[in-house]
């Protein structure tokens, strides 16, 4: 399935200036999320940041395909619908029906 991340170039410099601003945070792209940890023990500053972050990720995206999550240390941001149970049900889905199983996973995503 193609995924579209257009919308990931408008987000970057956002993220990179949240980064820059709260000492002992980094940012990480991937394929198809991108990520603002602020793993620093005992930082009321950088969970204040978080949540501002959060909140103008959210404005700024708008009507893009896309869900903004705060927790465990992290701000991401990733396409609707996907993450690691929906990409591990995909796969399990494929499995069954290569060997003849039918689906089984398939209705319980959708």
């Amino acid at each position: 399935d193609d995924i579209d991340n257009s919308w990931m170039d408008p987000l970057k410099s956002i993220f990179k200036y949240f980064e820059a601003r709260t000492p002992g945070t980094v940012t990480e792209m991937q394929e198809y999320t991108m990520t603002w940890h602020f793993n620093v023990d005992n930082d009321d500053f950088a969970e204040v940041q978080a949540g501002n972050l959060q909140t103008h990720l959210t404005k700024v995206s708008g009507r893009a395909p896309v869900e903004v999550g705060l927790d465990m240390k992290r701000v991401e941001v990733r396409p609707y619908g996907v993450s690691k149970g929906a990409a591990l049900a995909a796969i399990l889905d494929r499995l069954l029906c290569t060997r003849g199983g039918g689906s089984r996973f398939a209705s319980a995503n959708s």
